[in-house]
This record gives C-alpha cells, sequence and structure tokens, in this order.
C-alpha cells in the first residue's frame, strides 16, 4: 500500500539517540531465575519461546536460546492483534528466507498468537505434540505428563497466555514488566497429560543498541523508568520525551497516521512538541495555572500507543523489509546436544 503522505515520509530520519548505551536491566530475581530455570531443564520436554509481534526479533533473547538450544521449541509471535495481516505475511516471509530459524530438529515452527483475543493459543499444544516435522516420543505411562516451559523477555504476554491454556486465572498478569518473579507448574485443560511452567521474564545481560533499547522500552518490556520516567524516584515522565519522539517517527515511517485524525491536526507531524501540544489541546490537559501538562500528554500517548489505539505497527521494519541487517544475535539457530 502506497504512504498516505509520501513526500512527508522521505525526510524522515531520526537522529536522537544518545551517544552512550543507556539501557542496562537484569535485575537479581532475574539471574535467580536463569539458575533455575537451568535447574528444571532436565523435566522439561517442550519450551514455548514468547516474542512480540510488535519486534519479532528485538524481542528475541540470545540467552534464551543458549539455554533451551537442545530443547524442542515452538516461538510464537504474541500480541499479533497488534499488527496488520499483511505485517504478518512479511514476518513470516522474512523468518522464512532467512532460513535459520528453521534449522535443526529442535525448533518446531512459529505462530502468531493473541492471548487477548485467544487467537491460535489452542493450537500451541497440538503444534508440539503433533508436529509433522519431528517424531514426538510417547510416554511410557500416561499417567506421566508433557511438560512445557514458557519462556520470553518480560511483558510479552506469557502469563497470559497461561491463562489461556489451563483456563484458570493462575499467574499473574500485569501491565508493568516484571510482574511474575516466581516459577510454578500448572496443568493444561488438554486431552493429554500436559503440564506448564511459568517463568519470569529475562532479559539478556545486555541490549546491543539504543535503538533496540527503544523499542522494547515502546512496548514496555523495560521499565520507564530506566529512562527517567514518572515512577522512578524523582523522574518526571518529561524525562521521556526521547522515547516519544521515536514512536512519532516509527509512526511516520510505517504509515501509522491514524494519530493526525485522532487528535485533530491538519497533517502528520515530525515534531513532537507538536504532538503533544495537539494531544493537549484535544484532551483538555492542562495545568492549574493553564499551561499544556506535558506529563500526562506523555504519559497517555505511551498507553495509547501500546495498547493500540494509535494504529497497528511493526518497529522491526527495516529488518523484516530487508533495509538493514539484523542484530548479530536476532537469529536463531539450534544445537544438538
Amino acid at each position: 500500500m502506497s504512504s498516505r503522505f509520501p513526500l512527508f515520509k522521505s525526510e524522515l530520519s531520526f537522529t536522537r539517540f544518545p551517544d552512550r548505551k543507556i539501557i542496562n536491566w537484569f535485575p537479581g530475581h532475574m539471574a535467580k531465575a536463569t539458575k533455575q530455570i537451568k535447574e528444571k531443564l532436565k523435566f522439561i520436554d517442550f519450551v514455548i519461546e514468547v516474542r512480540d509481534a510488535r519486534v519479532p526479533i528485538s524481542s528475541y533473547n540470545k540467552t534464551i536460546n543458549e539455554i533451551f538450544s537442545h530443547k524442542k521449541r515452538l516461538i510464537l509471535f504474541n500480541k499479533c492483534d497488534l499488527i496488520s495481516k499483511s505485517a504478518q505475511e512479511k514476518i513470516e516471509k522474512y523468518f522464512a528466507d532467512n532460513g535459520s530459524i528453521m534449522e535443526g530438529p529442535q525448533v518446531l515452527g512459529t505462530l502468531f498468537t493473541s492471548a487477548k483475543q485467544g487467537i491460535n493459543v489452542k493450537k500451541i499444544v497440538d503444534l508440539c505434540l503433533h508436529n509433522k516435522s519431528v517424531e514426538i516420543a510417547p510416554k511410557k505411562f500416561k499417567t506421566i505428563p508433557f511438560t512445557f516451559l514458557i519462556a520470553g523477555i518480560p511483558n510479552v504476554g506469557k502469563s497470559s497466555i497461561i491463562n489461556k491454556l489451563i483456563e484458570k486465572k493462575k499467574a499473574k498478569e500485569g501491565a508493568l514488566p516484571g510482574v511474575t518473579r516466581g516459577m510454578g507448574f500448572f496443568p493444561m485443560k488438554t486431552k493429554e497429560n500436559c503440564l506448564l511452567l511459568d517463568t519470569p521474564g529475562i532479559f539478556q545481560p545486555d541490549i546491543e543498541s539504543n535503538e533496540q533499547g527503544f523499542k522494547l522500552a515502546l512496548i514496555n518490556a523495560i521499565p520507564d523508568h530506566l529512562f527517567g520516567g514518572d515512577n522512578s524516584a524523582g523522574g518526571t515522565a518529561i524525562d521521556l520525551i526521547p522515547l516519544i519522539d521515536y514512536m512519532l517517527y516509527q509512526m511516520n515511517r510505517n504509515d501509522c497516521f491514524e494519530y493526525v485524525e485522532i487528535f485533530d491536526m491538519k497533517g502528520p507531524t515530525k515534531s513532537v512538541e507538536e504532538l503533544l501540544l495537539a494531544v493537549c489541546e484535544k484532551w483538555k490537559m492542562y495545568s492549574a495555572g493553564g499551561e499544556p501538562d506535558w506529563n500526562k500528554a506523555l504519559s497517555h500517548l505511551l498507553l495509547w500507543f501500546r495498547s493500540g489505539k494509535l494504529g497497528q505497527i511493526v518497529l522491526d521494519t527495516d529488518v523484516i523489509c530487508g533495509n538493514l541487517a539484523p542484530p548479530s544475535s536476532s537469529i536463531v539457530t539450534t544445537t544438538d546436544t
């Protein structure tokens, strides 16, 4: 589909990334969980790796790949309701063309899911147990369960998927990254005897680039306070302006111009200040003194973007469309042991 504003798009660029690396988030509970997962691996038959469909490459975690390289694994692109069908097709083509995601007998395939809307969640177990490309040995006794472990970076919807699979609200769900801290097995509502192990969201100890960090922050996989946001000690939402600026850049370059109509603007803008002013005017966000309330506008914009109210979008478009090489850790490879 051609752009609604082609001349505007041709002038787009983003130069607001800091010179230094600013994202480094690997709290103690993640290190502890990584150790616990390694201890439980011998009991696990299948790994369900969950990524966010908006960042199918940037939400890859090389630590997860290293830990589970010898385990049969299904990769989910969750929250697929937040991207278009055409974007899903491009993502499928990208991974098919790159090939390495399907190498070896351990990676069973990929699946677009939406735990929120129940899309394809019921297919997960069947794709693992009845996969045409891999022979799954039956259990010696029916009382012995098949065991599944669900893993991924924070806030990609792991707990929501678990609650759909077990048909009960056992796993904690939340809008903030890092809600799940512990681990536990849950029986699944399947005709086969299956148990599912929940794990906390785990980041790799370092993020390769500030742009990857910005993408992960936009989907709320990284806490806003790492940017100095309003839930940090002494921070304010104003510190999130570079992140909102990057959000605007991504919306413009991806033909995601819904914001123009939503905020009654004359046309698209490259100015984050102009966008924030339009938000304040539309939603009547003013301080007691009558000045625009930038903090409220920033916070509400992020909430709307993350929930898809500003349009469907894929943030890894440059890589998916072949304009940029993927990060060195983004392609899944498998190793037999």
